[in-house]
């Protein structure tokens, strides 16, 4: 069903797809717009899921959707594809969502169904065995100040693939993010913050941070692998800051002028660092090193080093 083209549902109008079983017959669009309601529904007293796959034709393009998405009989949606898809509207999508690539934009606080403690439709799932090498999946927030539905980075099909979660623009506080993959979480906007209430490790990941505004972690947080700092973004930790023997310290994004006169901070945790970063992998300019503090790592100039 219109897998090459954007399908739009104006404002004040009802789209519904019935009998959407399982795969086989899912609804697969090029993109979706409009301000009307997407309904989806499977087969009636069936627990089968109703499938729903935008972004199918691979395009460039960005779309905005600010209607209702609505959906009964557990109706996942899968973003697919290079694509940007924004979802600005309130939504009653009664599935889980998982972006297998290209960008999810949300625009909503209630973009998707949200029941604490729901089995079926409550979660964000980022990445999949079926995200492969050069896949780019990214879930973001823009002008909304929370995210209920807990985010899920799920293992990848290939190890290269890092997933991102955070702000296009604006404050938004994501309430859990658990992590099974190596992960980014970005505040992209200058004066855009990301924070994250709570980070569950499920395995021995990355965790970076990236953008030109801020991401925090709240409360302790602890990186048995390693931590990935952005030039230019503070890897923020409400609580203490623990790391695992050996966890490998990665800087991106190193601007070619730095200030000597200036003491750059990557990581800043309230409650202190416990363990030491390992360096070694890092390259800097001459002159430059890396200092781990009680509560903080920092890049500085050191005389004497030329």
């Amino acid at each position: 069903m219109y897998p090459n083209a954007t399908f739009e549902i104006p404002a004040g109008k009802t789209q519904s797809f019935a009998q959407a079983y399982k795969d086989y017959f899912a609804v697969r669009l090029g993109a979706l717009s409009g301000g009307g309601t997407y309904s989806v529904s499977g087969v009636a007293d069936s627990r089968a899921c109703s499938w729903t796959y935008v972004g199918c034709d691979d395009a460039s393009r960005t779309s905005e959707f600010a209607g209702t998405l609505s959906g009964v009989y557990a109706s996942p949606l899968v973003k697919v594809g290079k694509s940007t898809q924004k979802f600005s509207g309130e939504g009653e999508l009664k599935g889980t969502v998982r972006v297998r690539d290209g960008t999810l934009v949300i625009g909503h606080t209630n973009a998707f169904s949200y029941v604490e403690g729901a089995r079926y439709y409550d979660y964000v799932l980022l990445g999949d065995g079926k995200t492969t090498a050069g896949m780019e999946p990214q879930f973001l927030a823009e002008g909304v100040d929370v995210v209920k539905n807990p985010v899920r980075v799920i293992a990848c099909a290939d190890a290269s693939v890092t997933p991102v979660v955070g702000v296009a623009s604006g404050t938004t506080t994501f309430a859990k993010l658990t992590v099974s993959n190596n992960v980014k979480v970005v505040a992209n906007a200058a004066g855009s913050k990301a924070t994250i209430s709570k980070l569950t490790l499920l395995d021995d990941c990355d965790v970076s941070v990236g953008g030109a505004g801020e991401v925090e972690f709240a409360g302790d947080v602890t990186l048995p692998a390693g931590v990935g700092a952005s030039f230019g973004t503070t890897f923020t930790v409400g609580g203490r800051l623990t790391v695992g023997e050996g966890a490998a310290f990665a800087l991106s994004g190193l601007p070619d002028e730095l200030d000597p006169a200036q003491v750059y901070t990557l990581v800043s945790a309230a409650g202190g660092i416990e363990g030491a970063f390992d360096f070694s992998g890092v390259t800097l300019p001459k002159g430059w090193v890396l200092q781990q503090k009680a509560d903080k790592v920092v890049l500085k100039f050191q005389n004497g080093l030329i």
